[in-house]
This record gives C-alpha cells, structure tokens and sequence, in this order.
C-alpha cells in the first residue's frame, strides 16, 4: 500500500508539479491510511529531494498494534 501510495504522488508530482522546485508534503491519515503513511513519508523523501517534510498526523491509527477480541484489560475491568 505505501509503495501504491509513493508511485500514485511522483506520477502526480511529475505530471501536474514538474516546474515547482521544492513541494511541500504534509499527510493525513485515518486509520490504516495513517500506517501507510509513515511507512510511505520515508520512500517519498528518499525518492525525490525536492520533497520538504512539513508534517504527519495520523488519526485513530493502531500504531502499536491493537487488543486482540473478546479480551485484555478493560474487558475485564467493566465486568
């Protein structure tokens, strides 16, 4: 998904923003789209340097993972 997301912006970028020399990037995500995102933020920096990070926000992504169903502490704890 992040590589789909990386190819899918350079096409943009390539096409629609070729003259402009430096593109400042800020994304979004909601969810997985926040997990793709940080992963994708690294490929696009490393792909073209006229790319300035500006920021990341993710919303609602499961960054460390997520409790498995049916169980874990706050389960138990509303029992």
């Amino acid at each position: 998904l992040a590589r789909g997301l990386v190819e899918e912006v350079l096409h943009h970028c390539t096409t629609k923003l070729q003259y402009v020399a430096t593109i400042r990037l800020y994304l979004i995500g909601h969810s997985l789209g926040g997990l793709v995102g940080r992963r994708a933020a690294p490929l696009l920096l490393a792909r073209d340097s006229r790319f300035q990070p500006l920021g990341y926000c993710s919303i609602c992504s499961p960054h460390v993972g997520c409790a498995r169903p049916g169980g874990g502490f706050i389960k138990s704890t509303w029992k």
